[in-house]
Order: C-alpha cells, then structure tokens, then sequence
C-alpha cells in the first residue's frame, strides 16, 4: 500500500500528542509528515509538506482552522482536509462544507469513524493521483 502524506493539527497539546501515537497511521495508509499547534504552524507545515490529507482541529486560536483551509484554497495547495470539532453545532460544520472538507468529525472522536473516513480520504487522493497521470 502506497503510504500518502498526512499532516495532524491541534492547538490542544495533549490532544495533538494523542492523535500521533494512539493510532496506527500506517496502516491506514498515511505517513506522517508533520503537526503543528497553531493555525500559522499549520499553513507553514503544509506549504513545506505538501500533503495529501490535513486533520484539523476547527477551533484555534487566532487561526482557525477554517482558515487554514481558506488559506490553503487561496495558495492552490491541493489536499483534502478532514476537521475535528467538540461542537456539533452546524454552524461549524456548514463553513467547513462550504469549503470542501472531505469529512467532519466530532470529538471525542470515534475509532471506527476515524478508520471509516482515513479510508475515504486514502481512495479519494489516490482516484485523484490516477486521474493526474
């Protein structure tokens, strides 16, 4: 299996910390290029990394992560985005839409859903490298 580059963004340490060891990132296809801890942390990691997949948390401070994505949108990186989020609330999850998020998951976020979507997101980018040859 062709491991695809992933980058994880959280502004929660403890958090971030989890995400990059409690899952086996591997074997769903991903390698880990990079994390970052603020917005800003995050649009510098994806311009250097060039990810194919970026999971964001959508609330941070200064720099959300919405912004991120307008940002990322702006510079033509092309990457799929996967946002984390504690609130169900659709008013966060409509920008997120509004601005092609592959998947919205909230936290605590569900193993089986993660899997679910790491494996969407792994078939989409690589239909999409298919398409580019």
């Amino acid at each position: 299996m062709r491991l695809l580059k992933l980058v994880i963004v959280d502004d929660e340490p403890i958090l971030l910390e989890g995400l990059l060891k409690t899952y086996d990132w591997n074997a769903m296809g991903f390698e880990v290029v990079g994390s970052a801890r603020t917005g800003e942390q995050a649009i510098h990691v994806i311009k250097e990394k060039q990810p194919h997949v970026v999971l964001t948390d959508i609330r941070m401070k200064q720099i959300s992560g919405l912004m991120v994505m307008e940002e990322i949108e702006k510079e033509g990186i092309d990457c799929l985005f996967i946002v984390l989020s504690a609130y169900r609330d659709f008013e966060y999850a409509q920008p997120a839409c509004d601005h092609g998020a592959f998947a919205y998951l909230l936290k605590p976020i569900e193993d089986e859903k993660l899997l679910e979507t790491m494996q969407g997101a792994w078939s989409a980018c690589m239909e999409q490298i298919k398409v580019e040859k």
